[in-house]
């Protein structure tokens, strides 16, 4: 059966839809059906064997196939899991990673939560809260990818930013498309997707109605194969009786304990993997 030949490992809220969604439009890229598949972070899906993992891509072709699991970046502490299962079964993987301003992400992250009806607390639980703790961990990009780096080399990952794929989208997916190996200089033709997906400017927070759909959605229906359009209803159907959020503002004791949570490691990305972190932070 094909296997993968790369995977977006994540991070999540920093625009992997919209990487997914790019890719997409590649005549030499295939990706699976199923976005966050989370075979390799998730023991439930990952009893189920590796055949069932390459079920997602048995149909697929092209010269690069893979598949977008941001899950795969949100370990805590130590706990090096899910690189080492992905280095089990496919050693020669190609990993992407992009990344944002962590605080950014993070408080990107707490309004998805509020969005999907999810970990309704206050966002002062942000900071030090068990609820979060996974969330806080996931801002750790060096971290994350220190993991890696006991099983995978260097050459095989490529950290790129969100904002470099905000600002200059093409050169960014040329350095993607090189390192997967196909044509690095295919120019996205698609105007529908040149966007960013899954912004926070539309979050909502959900009635009792909505909360009870997206909870029926989290658990029968968002990691199976039906088509994307019956999803896209399905989630639209939720947003009957929601209201509007918008992203929390910090106080300035509550930004300086996340900048001080996250600094050290920023400046380590920046150093090991040439990423441009120079407008992260307020």
């Amino acid at each position: 059966m094909k296997k993968p030949t790369f995977i977006i490992i994540g991070s999540a809220r920093c625009a992997t839809t919209s990487l997914h969604a790019y890719l997409e439009e590649h005549p030499q890229i295939n990706l699976s059906q199923i976005k966050e598949i989370n075979f390799f972070s998730n023991a439930r899906f990952f009893n189920r064997g590796f055949e069932w993992y390459l079920s997602h891509f048995s149909s697929l072709h092209g010269d690069a196939v893979g598949e977008a699991s941001t899950s795969y970046t949100a370990a805590i502490g130590d706990d090096d899991t899910t690189p080492r299962r992905i280095a089990a079964y496919l050693e020669s993987i190609r990993l992407i990673y992009i990344v944002r301003d962590p605080i950014d992400r993070l408080l990107s992250h707490y309004l998805h939560y509020q969005h999907r009806g999810e970990r309704f607390a206050p966002p002062s639980d942000l900071l030090r809260s068990k609820t979060f703790l996974d969330t806080r961990w996931q801002g750790c990009y060096y971290h994350q990818l220190s993991l890696y780096r006991r099983y995978f080399s260097k050459e095989q990952l490529l950290v790129i930013t969100m904002d470099a794929l905000r600002s200059d989208r093409e050169q960014t997916l040329q350095r993607i498309f090189a390192h997967i190996g196909v044509e690095p200089f295919f120019v996205i033709a698609n105007n529908s997707v040149r966007r960013l997906h899954n912004s926070s400017e539309n979050s909502t927070k959900k009635s009792a109605w909505g909360r009870w759909m997206l909870s029926i959605y989290g658990r029968r229906l968002e990691h199976t194969r039906i088509p994307s359009f019956g999803k896209s209803l399905w989630r639209r159907a939720a947003e009957i009786g929601a209201s509007r959020i918008t992203t929390p503002v910090l106080s300035k004791a509550e930004y300086e304990t996340l900048f001080d949570m996250y600094k050290e490691d920023s400046a380590n990305l920046q150093r090991e993997y040439d990423v441009d972190t120079s407008g992260w932070f307020r």
